[in-house]
């Protein structure tokens, strides 16, 4: 699938697909319905919202979880902590 332009209404800023190369790290633990189909994420940034989100997505880019933070940076960071490897994958959207 291509990856989009928004998500949730939200602009996409970059991309990382996950593959054998990232480790999930356990650093973190989500809650959600689903969230074993992740093997995406996005940073994305809502037009009137001054943060990033970082969006844990399946492979239709359907959002299963997020989180916020104040920088794009602090989003490539929560990545990494929660999947080695993505520092260095990321995508631009």
């Amino acid at each position: 699938m291509e990856t989009p332009t928004t998500i949730d209404e939200a602009n996409v800023l970059i991309t990382n697909i996950l593959t054998d190369e990232h480790v999930r790290t356990g650093f973190t633990t989500h809650y959600a319905e689903g969230f074993e189909r992740l093997n995406q994420l996005a940073i994305c940034k809502y037009e009137e919202d001054p943060g990033y989100y970082l969006f844990y997505c399946d492979s239709n880019w359907n959002v299963l979880n997020d989180t916020y933070h104040e920088t794009k940076e602090q989003a490539i960071e929560q990545a990494e902590l929660e999947f080695t490897g993505t520092a260095k994958t990321w995508i631009n959207g």
